[in-house]
């Protein structure tokens, strides 16, 4: 059977910095095509295709918009996962504070998906009822309470939500801040453990990406990546979860299950100026968070509109986006039952590891 190899790209990754106003969005693209496939697609004998430099002219635009329309591609070939970054430090806000607080107490909120309805609830309503400038500011010190943790960062994060608890004028925001605050004993417990990847995009959507392509494949397969820091330094963990050997199951909740382990090989990093495939990916992210941006009002030019009608940024690309949706049934997240797949992605890590590596020393010799 010929080798598999799926092509891994990135765009808008300036990793923990999710408060980077020049790149609001992140874009993971992965494609399966072939050598003839890519062949067919570029120009035989033409130069490193990227993105950036075809966009500079009406011929690279042409191109681009004919490469995302073309039959050689499709769904199955094709796999796009986006993310509005600011609305993100909020996930992880409840991913990293609000989830562990409420699991001491027995409460699961990766079940039915509220999680995601508390992220929509206070990236949406939390602006509002503290203002705009208290909440980038609170945004910013979570931020920087996660990258560099302090007692002095944590410290600043609790006494912007108390200033802001107490300047309420209304009541009705009172509980959400209360929660907040809360949190402070998980906090305690986790400034020794925290650093920039617990808030990388890059991180979960590979995960994410190697799962569906098990899904798809349904045998093992190569990674090939372009050069990516936030990869590279976590790379023993993530070939942890990898397995050409296992039978994949199905851990995770309602329409977020997912199979694992991935049936990887590995990651291979290739220059992308040598792999027509990882070129291709690139293309596809780019164009794709180049859309994106212009859905956040920083580019209102044709060529977004043109990118946003063509055959692979039109099917079913989903963001990971703030939406006015709280409900289990609005979420499509009311199926009830399920595995835990951060609790068990660490237990099957760590046992293959014997134990989870510190932060520092996941690169792989």
């Amino acid at each position: 059977m010929m080798k598999q190899n799926v092509a891994f790209d990135e765009s808008g990754n300036s990793g923990a910095n999710l408060l980077d106003s020049e790149q609001p969005v992140f874009v993971l693209a992965s494609v399966h095509v072939t050598d003839d496939e890519t062949g067919k697609l570029f120009e035989p004998n033409s130069d490193e295709m990227k993105f950036s430099k075809l966009k500079r002219s009406f011929k690279g635009r042409r191109k681009i918009l004919d490469i995302l329309n073309s039959e050689l591609l499709n769904d199955d070939k094709v796999l796009i996962s986006g993310f509005h970054k600011p609305f993100m430090v909020i996930t992880k806000m409840v991913d990293l504070l609000i989830e562990p607080m409420l699991y001491e107490s027995g409460i699961d909120i990766y079940e039915r998906g509220a999680n995601i309805a508390m992220a929509n609830m206070l990236f949406l309503t939390m602006p509002v009822f503290i203002g705009r400038d208290s909440f980038e500011s609170i945004q910013a010190a979570f931020v920087e309470m996660i990258r560099s943790p302090s007692s002095v960062a944590a410290e600043r994060f609790f006494e912007l939500i108390y200033e802001a608890r107490s300047d309420l004028k209304h009541s009705e925001f009172a509980q959400e801040l209360d929660m907040l605050l809360a949190t402070q004993s998980v906090v305690g417990g986790s400034l020794g453990k925290w650093d920039g990847s617990d808030l990388d995009p890059a991180i979960p959507a590979f995960v994410e990406h190697g799962s569906i392509w098990t899904s798809r494949l349904k045998t093992e397969f190569s990674i090939l990546h372009d050069s990516s820091k936030p990869i590279q330094q976590q790379q023993l963990i993530l070939e942890a979860m990898m397995s050409t050997s296992e039978e994949p199951v199905s851990i995770g909740y309602d329409r977020r299950k997912m199979v694992f382990p991935i049936m990887a090989t590995g990651i291979e990093f290739h220059d992308s100026s040598l792999c027509p495939q990882i070129q291709l990916a690139d293309i596809i992210a780019s164009s794709s968070a180049y859309c994106l941006r212009a859905s956040l009002g920083q580019q209102t030019d044709t060529f977004a509109h043109d990118l946003q009608r063509t055959k692979i940024l039109s099917g079913n690309f989903r963001p990971v986006w703030p939406e006015i949706k709280v409900t289990p049934d609005d979420l499509g997240t009311n199926k009830i039952g399920g595995i835990d797949a951060n609790n068990y992605i660490g237990e099957y890590v760590s046992k293959r590891l014997g134990g989870i590596p510190p932060k520092g020393e996941r690169m792989k010799d």
